[in-house]
Formats: C-alpha cells, sequence, structure tokens
C-alpha cells in the first residue's frame, strides 16, 4: 500500500482482498517464486522459526529505500504524485485540523470556529503573541498561552508545509521539539507534575518490581488482574488528592461518573487548562 508511482513487477500495489469466507485472494500472489524446503512453522532448536524474519534482512531494506528514491513522486507523491517546486510551498492548503478545546484559543463570536496558526510565517509573530485564526477574524490562537518555546514542529507532504497535528490540542507538548516544550511553566506547575509523577512511580514500582517482565506478560495475555490493590489505590488518591487545593472536593465522584472528575478538573486547573 503506497502512494508513490512504482514501476516494478515485483512490487504488487492494492489493498488486501478476501472473499466471504474470509480467504486470502491478494494482490499478493500465493507463490513467491523460490521453492522453500522448510517452512517457517513453529520452533526449531527451542527457537521460533520466524525469529529471523522478526526484521527486514538488508537487502529487502535496500530495495525499499531505493524503490522510494527513485519513484516518480519525489517527496511523498500523493494522490496526483507532483513534485514539489523548491521555494514555493504552500501551507495548510488542505483544511483544519479538528477544533480543540484550549484557554490558548479566545473567541468573541457566538459562532463556532476552528483556531490554528496557519503556517504562514506572515500571519505569526516572532515572540508567539496572539496569532489570528484561521478562517475567522474573532478567534485567535495565543500560542503563548502554550508555554512553550517557539513555534511547533512542521511536517511537510506531498510539497506542502504545516504545523505538526498530533489529536491532543493546539496545546500538546508533541507539537513542539522537546527541548521547546513546557519552558515557560511557573514553579507551582513544575512542582505539582513533579510531585504526581512520583506518586504514580512510586506506586508502580512497589507493585510491580520487574517492569519489564510485567509488560511482557500484559502483552502476552498472561496477567490474570489488576498489580494494584484497591487498598493501594485509595491511598494513592488521597496522597494525590493532597496535593490539590480542595482535597475532599477532589475525591467527590458525581453520580453517573466512574471518574474523579473534579479531582481532574483541579490539576488541570493549575497548568491554566
Amino acid at each position: 500500500m503506497s502512494n508513490v508511482v512504482l514501476q516494478d513487477s515485483r512490487c504488487h500495489k492494492g489493498f488486501p482482498q478476501f472473499d466471504s469466507t474470509f480467504r486470502y485472494l491478494g494482490p499478493l500472489p500465493k507463490s513467491c517464486g523460490h521453492v522453500h524446503a522448510d517452512k517457517l512453522v513453529g520452533k526449531q532448536n527451542n527457537q521460533w522459526k520466524t525469529g529471523p524474519s522478526a526484521a527486514y534482512p538488508p537487502g529487502m531494506c535496500a530495495f525499499i529505500a531505493d524503490a522510494i528514491f527513485t519513484a516518480c513522486a519525489a517527496s511523498g507523491g500523493g494522490s496526483e504524485n507532483r513534485t514539489p517546486k523548491v521555494g514555493n510551498v504552500q501551507s495548510n492548503p488542505k483544511g483544519l485540523p479538528e477544533s480543540a478545546q484550549c484557554n490558548s484559543v479566545q473567541c468573541n463570536s457566538n459562532q463556532t470556529h476552528t483556531a490554528v496558526d496557519s503556517g504562514d510565517p506572515s500571519s505569526r509573530s516572532q515572540d508567539n503573541s496572539p496569532v489570528t485564526a484561521a478562517g475567522s477574524d474573532d478567534c485567535v490562537f495565543r500560542m503563548d498561552a502554550c508555554l512553550k518555546s517557539g513555534h511547533p514542529i512542521k511536517v511537510e507532504w506531498d510539497g506542502l508545509e504545516r504545523d505538526f497535528i498530533d489529536g491532543f490540542g493546539l496545546c500538546s507538548p508533541t507539537r513542539w521539539p522537546p527541548l521547546s516544550r513546557g519552558v515557560r511553566r511557573t514553579s507551582e506547575m513544575k512542582g505539582l507534575a513533579a510531585a504526581t509523577f512520583e506518586l504514580l512511580s512510586n506506586v508502580v514500582h512497589e507493585c510491580i518490581p520487574d517492569l519489564r517482565l510485567a509488560a511482557f506478560e500484559l502483552v502476552t495475555g498472561k496477567f490474570q488482574g489488576s498489580p494494584f490493590s484497591d487498598d493501594v489505590l485509595k491511598e494513592l488518591r488521597q496522597r494525590w488528592a493532597n496535593l490539590l487545593r480542595d482535597p475532599i472536593d477532589a475525591l467527590v465522584i458525581d453520580d453517573g461518573q466512574p471518574f474523579l472528575l473534579r479531582g481532574l478538573a483541579q490539576w488541570l486547573s493549575a497548568f491554566g487548562v
């Protein structure tokens, strides 16, 4: 499956096809064209026969890299496989991401708008001052309220450039390079984040002595139950609530809700959310 144009008979493009009994029909042929004396089924010498095939062999990696490099589309391809024009890159050409609820977005209209950084350098100031949201004169995305340094990561596809969107809101930390995240946080924010992390980390290590082994058991379906007892979780929640401004209210679970939404609201409000 790819959107680059490849002129190679060894490549079979298309989505997997199945018949009514879910039998695989293609596009890959039934036979690879070689004669194999042994099949990759079961174990041999106490090792799974599929073990060596867990990673592509060097020859196949080289073939894939060469196919991409020599494809008709020099930069991702896309539906039209057009070659990008260097120095004339458009920004945010194919619509806007889904709107995100964030205090960094301010609207002065009854209408619902999507607030984004358009990606056009001319629409942004160098000091992270408010930027007018694309498609609206009434909404602005206040990048400085995200407490990051600089601008989000730029991504390029099909010769077009735009700000990276990860689906977790315009202020999501992963939209920025690691060294630019949270540099404008207050001491209160840093203290609460560190204390919360320490609480969770200590409980995890107390209840799960071997994290690596537990991870293997989890992915192989061998976990029979939660490693955290009710008493441990109750104590953890109480210690977490004590970090907040109103510990009693933080532990209230409203009717119809299984979560500590009041506690989460207090925690998030400390970060300006």
